[in-house]
């Protein structure tokens, strides 16, 4: 896997730790859940629109170390799907399938069963600590 896909699954990993301590602290100030919720949807709301206004880089902009970028077409839908026959690729949708499961699981039932609303935020963040150093 390359250098962005691990970029990505840091920054991913990292959310664990810092989102919920960021509902923690906020609900540790006797906050309610509801202000959480619309602190949290304007923040997904910006970074969807920072996102979104992403532009492609024109074509042979020389780079910062003097060679020329090229910029490729984008791949259709029928080349995306055809991504999929690749038998490395097919490995990944098992362990897909078990991240999208024991996500449901984490976030799902385990924080119903802590009950108190003050404490979960810091409970999944040192669960989130715990799975950031399992997985290294």
């Amino acid at each position: 896997i390359d250098r962005n896909s691990g970029i990505f699954f840091a920054l991913f990993m990292m959310n664990l730790i810092f989102g919920n301590l960021f509902a923690a602290v906020f609900l540790d100030y006797g906050l309610e859940t509801m202000y959480l919720f619309i602190v949290l949807t304007v923040i997904s709301i910006t970074a969807t629109v920072l996102f979104l206004t992403i532009r492609v880089p024109p074509e042979n902009e020389e780079s910062g170390i003097g060679e020329t970028v090229e910029v490729k077409e984008a791949p259709s839908i029928f080349e995306v799907i055809l991504i999929f026959k690749n038998p490395i690729l097919l490995l990944l949708v098992c362990s897909s399938i078990y991240s999208g499961l024991s996500q449901s699981l984490f976030f799902g039932s385990f924080t119903s069963l802590i009950g108190d609303t003050i404490t979960i935020g810091y409970v999944m963040t040192v669960f989130g600590l715990a799975d950031c150093s399992g997985k290294i």
